[in-house]
């Protein structure tokens, strides 16, 4: 009996020191992960998935110079600006609505895809729904209740992106050519993707 308590004693010992020369590492705020894919096409489109170890909501998106907090994000021949129209000719334009379920609709005299799939009609569930319009100088959103969806509205979100989750994010980032940077700005941390 005793040669039994003095093996453990013994092994708890020998853990002891071993494990307290061992040092965790704290991390302060999440850890950001992110995997992309480019669907090609005019414009191409760029689909970002953020991950985050803990509850993160992202606050803004830059592209190159343009800001989701100044307006609504354009992609021109020459690069990014931010603007105050659902639509714009000879670029495209992406933005986030906010809905109810049911049918989500773009009239538009250029292209348009809803949450990253071509065509100007989508089933919709409830929730943040990314539409992006090129080369249209009209358009109109109808949303499944009926309504209008303009800018500036609730209806509206300048943060272009698919869903309202706090771990995982989906942006999609139309582009002509590579050489671009984006930023997006979380409650806990910041991460980078070149494209």
């Amino acid at each position: 009996m005793y040669s039994a308590v003095a093996i453990v004693a013994i092994t708890v010992a020998l853990a002891s020191a071993v494990y307290s020369q061992v040092h965790f590492g704290v991390v302060a705020g999440p850890v950001f992960s992110f995997e992309s894919y480019s669907v090609m096409g005019v414009p191409s489109i760029l689909h970002l998935e953020i991950n985050s170890s803990s509850p993160s909501a992202i606050s803004e998106l830059r592209v190159d110079g343009a800001s989701s907090l100044s307006g609504i994000l354009e992609l021109v021949p020459t690069g990014y600006s931010d603007v105050s129209s659902l639509c714009s000719p000879d670029a495209a334009t992406f933005f986030s609505v906010n809905t109810t379920a049911g049918v989500l609709q773009v009239s538009s005299d250029g292209e348009s895809w809803i949450d990253g799939v071509g065509g100007s009609v989508a089933q919709v569930g409830p929730g943040v729904h990314e539409i992006i319009i090129s080369d249209a100088s009209t358009c109109t959103i109808t949303l499944p209740n009926g309504g209008q969806a303009t800018y500036p509205s609730p209806s509206v979100l300048t943060i272009p992106r698919i869903g309202e989750s706090e771990l995982s994010t989906v942006l999609l980032i139309p582009y002509y050519t590579s050489g671009h940077e984006a930023t997006a700005l979380f409650t806990g941390g910041i991460e980078d993707v070149d494209f």
